[in-house]
Order: C-alpha cells, then structure tokens, then sequence
C-alpha cells in the first residue's frame, strides 16, 4: 500500500513535521491491521524513500506499507540473534545495548516517549540513526504514543539532515511478526542520508555495499550521534 502524507508535492527535509509523519503511520497501521485479520498476513514493514537518488519513483512525499509471507533478510537476522541472546543470557539484547550505550555515552541520542534513539556502532549508510520502540516486538502492541514518538523522533532527525545540506532520504521500520509477542525482540526504525538532488548526480551505492554487503560511512557514527543530540535535546 501506498500512504500519500500531504496534497503538497514536495517537502524540504525541514518540513516534514511530526503530526504529518504520525497520520501516515496512522493510516499506515489501519491498513496491517486490516491486512491481519482479513488474511492473517504477520510479516509487514513500513518504509519511505524520498526523491530518486533515494530509489523513489515520484516525487510526492509518501510511505509505503509492504505485507508479505516471509520476513526480510534483517528481520530474520534480528529474530536469530536476540533468540541466541535471550536463551544464553534471560535477557533482551535491545534493552542490553540501550542500556550499555546510555553508559558509554559515544552513540547514544535520546529518548523521546517510548523510544530510544542511538548511532549503531557498525553503520549500513551515511548518517543512520536507529530508534527502538521499548518493550514492543510488532505494530499490533503499538499505541499512538509509540506513532507519535517514532514521528518526532523522524522528523527530528531529518531536521539535522536537512541542516547538513541533504534532500534526500530513506527510512525503515520493522516489526516482529503480527499478533506474536517475542521476548527477544523489539521494534524499531533506521534512518539513512542519501546523496542529494543536483545537476550532476553522485550514486552514493557502490560494489562494497551493493555486491559485498559492507557499509561503508565517511563519517563516524560518534561524530553523528554529536550532530544529533541538540535536535534531541
């Protein structure tokens, strides 16, 4: 499914404010939900790619609602770990490594509502920041304050990317599957830059990352999470 967020064709990163991305999610949750008891489908993602050097295929600010009988590669890889983690050590990796990088102080934002905001320690893209939803393992738990603060904390961070100089972006948010509680694992969103819209398009996806599966950053994800904490504060 396909969420159009506003009759306006095109948003700096800037203008892209909390209650605009919570009504989408809004919409976005009425259709799984829909999609659930109607087919009893389990496996459902929200994400958005905005402007083509992101993979968009219009310009329209929108986010898409994919459903489908498998899980995606990373969902998979999550539910593996944090089950290997959880039975080795009764305990949930995501509250863990909340908790050990609020110690650290190097990657860890902040918390808005009922999510944590960090810098993973090995980055997938330029600029990625990760939200965890706590105590949630899939958008059927979810209540509006879990929307509403995945929306500011978004919007939040598209503010700095904009104020980096970037047009474009891509998010993902990812869930365990529909009407399952896992004690092992939790909800959350990544978030990425992409390079900007200009005359000379630079592609920011190479053999390393494309082919081999390698993020490559220029930047630290501790200088990122720096950039970040004032818009958090």
């Amino acid at each position: 499914a396909i969420v159009a967020m506003t009759q306006r064709h095109y948003l700096k990163l800037n203008e892209f404010e909390p209650g605009l991305l919570f009504n989408g999610f809004k919409l976005a949750e009425l259709y799984l939900r829909r999609a659930y008891e109607e087919s009893g489908i389990e496996h459902v993602e929200i994400g958005g790619n905005y402007l083509y050097p992101a993979g968009a295929s219009i310009v329209h600010p929108h986010i898409q609602v994919i459903a489908s009988h498998g899980a995606h590669s990373l969902i998979k890889l999550y539910t593996r770990a944090g089950k290997a983690y959880h039975k080795k050590r009764l305990k949930n990796f995501w509250e863990d490594l909340i908790n050990q990088e609020k110690e650290l102080r190097e990657r860890y934002i902040g918390r808005l509502g009922s999510t944590e905001w960090f810098t993973p320690f090995a980055p997938i893209h330029e600029d990625e920041v990760d939200g965890i939803v706590w105590g949630k393992s899939n958008f059927l738990e979810f209540d509006d304050d879990d929307w509403r603060s995945l929306a500011e904390g978004i919007s939040r961070v598209l503010k700095a990317y904009h104020d980096k100089g970037f047009s474009c972006f891509n998010f993902a948010i990812y869930s365990g599957p529909l009407g399952k509680r896992l004690d092992y694992l939790w909800a959350g969103v990544k978030i990425v830059s992409r390079s900007s819209v200009q005359t000379y398009p630079v592609n920011d996806v190479w053999y390393s990352s494309g082919l081999l599966l390698d993020g490559f950053v220029v930047e630290p994800p501790e200088e990122v999470a720096k950039t970040m904490r004032p818009y958090f504060a």
